[in-house]
């Protein structure tokens, strides 16, 4: 079981009228907050691993920061995690100053859109359950173009609707339906994508500079 967020920063999270209240609530008891398991998690990592070219990671929506420190562990780097949730970053810091050596990793408690985030400086990209912060599926795939370098990787995790969202339920967080798909939907999406090979729009799902050519359906 994950740790709960806890101190002044999950309390003002946790109070009413604050945006973060229902998802700080849904994540309790969470480490990795996206659509994918641990294991899903250190799978990959293992594969992406084997490429010593990466030396700085990004996790936009980097929630408690488990996915960020274990990338980190695995592939001995530096990185940055973003995340506009203050009970989350609070907890992502706190993993980090725990886990890895001083000054490995830095949280940033801000919007993706108020990042000061230098372009094509990552070779991993990483956005799990998260691709809201960039817009939609295209846009997601542009955004990691900007910021992870030619070379790199990114890992996107889109989350989905496992059924059609009630009204109430898209109004107590002020989301809305065309947020995300069914599963069948996103898999269709993610496959018809398309982007031209340029160093302003590159696709990022497995290296980018190639076009997406295949997509992984992982076991969550």
């Amino acid at each position: 079981m994950g740790r709960r967020a806890s101190g002044p920063a999950a309390e003002e999270a946790l109070s009413a009228p604050n945006p973060f209240r229902f998802t700080t609530l849904a994540h309790a008891g969470r480490d990795v907050l996206g659509p994918v398991s641990v294991a899903v998690v250190d799978a990959l990592l293992a594969r992406l691993a084997r490429d010593d070219r990466v030396e700085r990671v990004l996790d936009v929506g980097c929630g408690k920061g488990e996915t960020l420190v274990r990338a980190l562990e695995h592939l001995g780097c530096s990185g940055i995690g973003v995340e506009p949730n203050p009970a989350f970053a609070s907890d992502a810091r706190e993993r980090v100053a725990r886990r890895l050596p001083p000054g490995r990793a830095v949280v940033l408690e801000a919007r993706l859109a108020d990042a000061p985030l230098p372009a094509h400086a990552f070779g991993l990209g990483i956005c799990t359950g998260a691709l809201h912060a960039f817009g939609d599926w295209r846009e997601t795939l542009q955004g990691m173009t900007r910021l992870v370098a030619a070379d790199g990787w990114a890992l996107l995790g889109p989350g989905y609707w496992k059924q059609v969202p009630h009204p109430d339920y898209l109004a107590a967080f002020g989301g809305s339906e065309d947020e995300q798909h069914p599963l069948p939907t996103t898999l269709s999406l993610a496959e018809a994508t398309e982007i031209a090979s340029t160093p302003a729009s590159r696709p990022c799902p497995t290296r980018t500079g190639t076009r997406l050519s295949t997509v992984e359906l992982l076991p969550s």
